[in-house]
This record gives structure tokens, sequence and C-alpha cells, in this order.
């Protein structure tokens, strides 16, 4: 079983602390976090996008894959285990 977050970065408290548990009690082997931010244009994505996936991973999403940019970004693998 997956479940998608469409998750606000500002509200990972919510994530962290309510969201993930709840989806794993109900049994979701992975979790994807989508977040709609960055610059539109920007190759790069700033800090604070890779400060929130970071976040999102550290707090126990699987995965997270931002959209808003119109353009490709970078990937990265996070601790992977």
């Amino acid at each position: 079983m997956k479940f998608l977050i469409h998750a606000c970065p500002q509200r990972m408290w919510y994530v962290e602390d309510f969201l993930i548990p709840m989806l794993r009690e109900q049994g979701a082997e992975i979790v994807i976090m989508a977040s709609h931010w960055g610059k539109e244009g920007y190759y790069y994505p700033i800090t604070d996008q890779e400060r929130y996936a970071h976040e999102a991973i550290d707090a126990g999403v699987d995965i997270v894959f931002g959209h808003h940019a119109h353009v490709l970004q970078k990937m990265e693998e996070y601790q992977t285990s």
C-alpha cells in the first residue's frame, strides 16, 4: 500500500507527529510527499526546499518530490538504507 502526502513545508510537525504514524498504522509501506515549491524557471532548488525535503525524510517520508518550477531540478539520494 502506498500513500501520497501533499504537504505544506511549514507544517512539517503535522506530517511527523500525526500523518506519518497514522499512515504507517493503516499499512502504508511507502510514503511519498509531494510539495508545491520552488521558483519558476530556476534549475536549482532554493535552500529551503532542500531543508524541508531533508526534514521530511528525517520524519519518516520515503520519497519527496517537488513540483512548481516548470523545469527539471536536481535529484538527490539522502539517507538511504
